[in-house]
Protein backbone atom coordinates (compact mmCIF):
# COMPACT_ATOMS: atom_id res chain seq x y z
CA UNK A 1 0.00 0.00 0.00
CA UNK A 2 1.37 3.41 -0.98
CA UNK A 3 2.39 5.81 1.76
CA UNK A 4 -0.46 8.10 2.74
CA UNK A 5 -3.11 5.77 1.28
CA UNK A 6 -5.83 4.73 3.68
CA UNK A 7 -7.42 1.33 3.67
CA UNK A 8 -11.21 1.19 3.75
CA UNK A 9 -12.53 0.05 7.12
CA UNK A 10 -13.75 -3.52 7.29
CA UNK A 11 -17.53 -3.82 7.57
CA UNK A 12 -18.64 -4.71 11.07
CA UNK A 13 -20.51 -7.93 11.61
CA UNK A 14 -24.17 -7.47 12.41
CA UNK A 15 -24.67 -8.20 16.08
CA UNK A 16 -26.46 -11.43 16.77
CA UNK A 17 -30.00 -10.89 17.88
CA UNK A 18 -32.63 -13.32 19.07
CA UNK A 19 -34.48 -12.77 15.81
CA UNK A 20 -31.63 -13.96 13.54
CA UNK A 21 -30.15 -16.76 15.65
CA UNK A 22 -28.85 -19.91 13.95
CA UNK A 23 -27.05 -22.11 16.42
CA UNK A 24 -24.79 -25.10 15.87
CA UNK A 25 -26.87 -28.10 16.80
CA UNK A 26 -25.19 -31.14 15.22
CA UNK A 27 -24.29 -34.12 17.35
CA UNK A 28 -20.60 -33.84 18.27
CA UNK A 29 -19.47 -32.47 21.60
CA UNK A 30 -17.52 -29.71 19.83
CA UNK A 31 -20.59 -28.62 17.85
CA UNK A 32 -22.73 -28.67 20.98
CA UNK A 33 -20.20 -26.53 22.82
CA UNK A 34 -20.06 -24.12 19.89
CA UNK A 35 -23.87 -23.83 19.82
CA UNK A 36 -24.00 -23.17 23.57
CA UNK A 37 -21.30 -20.49 23.21
CA UNK A 38 -23.30 -18.85 20.42
CA UNK A 39 -26.38 -18.85 22.66
CA UNK A 40 -24.48 -17.37 25.59
CA UNK A 41 -23.08 -14.66 23.26
CA UNK A 42 -26.60 -13.80 22.07
CA UNK A 43 -27.78 -13.57 25.67
CA UNK A 44 -24.73 -11.45 26.53
CA UNK A 45 -23.81 -13.72 29.45
CA UNK A 46 -20.13 -13.69 30.46
CA UNK A 47 -18.52 -17.12 30.20
CA UNK A 48 -15.27 -18.89 29.46
CA UNK A 49 -14.38 -22.13 27.72
CA UNK A 50 -12.09 -24.46 29.61
CA UNK A 51 -9.06 -25.43 27.55
CA UNK A 52 -7.80 -28.62 29.13
CA UNK A 53 -5.70 -29.60 26.12
CA UNK A 54 -2.44 -31.32 26.90
CA UNK A 55 0.52 -28.95 26.88
CA UNK A 56 4.00 -30.02 25.80
CA UNK A 57 7.21 -28.55 27.12
CA UNK A 58 10.25 -27.60 25.05
CA UNK A 59 11.77 -30.92 26.00
CA UNK A 60 8.89 -32.76 24.29
CA UNK A 61 7.38 -34.04 27.52
CA UNK A 62 3.80 -33.38 28.59
CA UNK A 63 3.43 -30.64 31.18
CA UNK A 64 0.90 -30.72 34.01
CA UNK A 65 -2.38 -29.03 33.14
CA UNK A 66 -3.24 -25.81 34.93
CA UNK A 67 -6.93 -26.72 34.76
CA UNK A 68 -8.38 -28.52 37.77
CA UNK A 69 -9.22 -32.16 37.06
CA UNK A 70 -12.89 -32.56 36.21
CA UNK A 71 -13.53 -28.83 35.65
CA UNK A 72 -16.57 -28.26 33.35
CA UNK A 73 -16.30 -27.23 29.70
CA UNK A 74 -18.05 -23.87 30.17
CA UNK A 75 -18.34 -21.67 33.23
CA UNK A 76 -19.90 -18.26 33.49
CA UNK A 77 -21.80 -15.79 35.60
CA UNK A 78 -25.53 -15.10 35.79
CA UNK A 79 -27.00 -11.73 36.72
CA UNK A 80 -26.63 -11.41 40.49
CA UNK A 81 -23.20 -13.07 40.50
CA UNK A 82 -24.25 -16.74 40.49
CA UNK A 83 -21.84 -19.17 38.79
CA UNK A 84 -23.12 -21.53 36.12
CA UNK A 85 -21.28 -24.56 34.78
CA UNK A 86 -22.02 -26.64 31.69
CA UNK A 87 -20.36 -29.94 30.90
CA UNK A 88 -20.87 -30.86 27.24
CA UNK A 89 -21.17 -34.51 26.26
CA UNK A 90 -21.74 -36.17 22.92
CA UNK A 91 -24.69 -38.52 22.47
CA UNK A 92 -22.80 -41.42 24.08
CA UNK A 93 -20.60 -39.37 26.38
CA UNK A 94 -20.42 -40.14 30.09
CA UNK A 95 -19.08 -38.23 33.05
CA UNK A 96 -15.75 -39.33 34.48
CA UNK A 97 -15.67 -39.82 38.25
CA UNK A 98 -13.60 -36.63 38.69
CA UNK A 99 -16.20 -34.67 36.73
CA UNK A 100 -19.01 -36.01 38.93
CA UNK A 101 -17.13 -34.92 42.05
CA UNK A 102 -16.33 -31.44 40.68
CA UNK A 103 -19.86 -30.79 39.42
CA UNK A 104 -21.31 -31.99 42.72
CA UNK A 105 -18.98 -29.67 44.66
CA UNK A 106 -19.90 -26.71 42.43
CA UNK A 107 -23.61 -27.42 42.85
CA UNK A 108 -23.13 -27.79 46.62
CA UNK A 109 -21.53 -24.34 46.61
CA UNK A 110 -24.58 -22.76 44.97
CA UNK A 111 -23.64 -22.95 41.28
CA UNK A 112 -26.17 -23.93 38.62
CA UNK A 113 -24.85 -27.04 36.87
CA UNK A 114 -25.94 -28.79 33.68
CA UNK A 115 -24.60 -31.82 31.85
CA UNK A 116 -25.79 -31.17 28.28
CA UNK A 117 -26.05 -33.70 25.49
CA UNK A 118 -28.09 -31.41 23.25
CA UNK A 119 -28.97 -27.76 22.83
CA UNK A 120 -32.58 -28.74 23.54
CA UNK A 121 -31.56 -29.32 27.17
CA UNK A 122 -29.84 -25.95 27.51
CA UNK A 123 -32.73 -23.64 26.56
CA UNK A 124 -35.21 -24.83 29.22
CA UNK A 125 -32.42 -24.91 31.82
CA UNK A 126 -31.50 -21.29 31.08
CA UNK A 127 -35.17 -20.27 31.23
CA UNK A 128 -35.35 -21.88 34.67
CA UNK A 129 -32.20 -20.33 36.15
CA UNK A 130 -32.18 -16.82 34.67
CA UNK A 131 -33.76 -14.15 36.87
CA UNK A 132 -37.08 -13.26 35.22
CA UNK A 133 -36.42 -9.53 34.89
CA UNK A 134 -32.83 -9.75 33.66
CA UNK A 135 -31.76 -8.62 30.20
CA UNK A 136 -30.65 -12.15 29.20
CA UNK A 137 -34.05 -13.56 30.24
CA UNK A 138 -35.85 -11.01 28.05
CA UNK A 139 -33.57 -11.89 25.12
CA UNK A 140 -34.21 -15.59 25.68
CA UNK A 141 -37.98 -15.03 25.50
CA UNK A 142 -37.57 -13.37 22.08
CA UNK A 143 -35.23 -16.07 20.78
CA UNK A 144 -36.53 -17.79 17.66
CA UNK A 145 -34.75 -21.06 16.86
Amino acid sequence: MAKGTRQAPKPEKAPRSPQNAKLSTSGTEAHLQSGICQLLDILDLPYTVTDAARVWGRDGRPRPSKVATGWPDLTGCLPGGILFAIECKGPRGRLKPEQRVTLSRLEGSGAHVLVAKSLDQVLPWLREILPALSGPARKLKRLKL
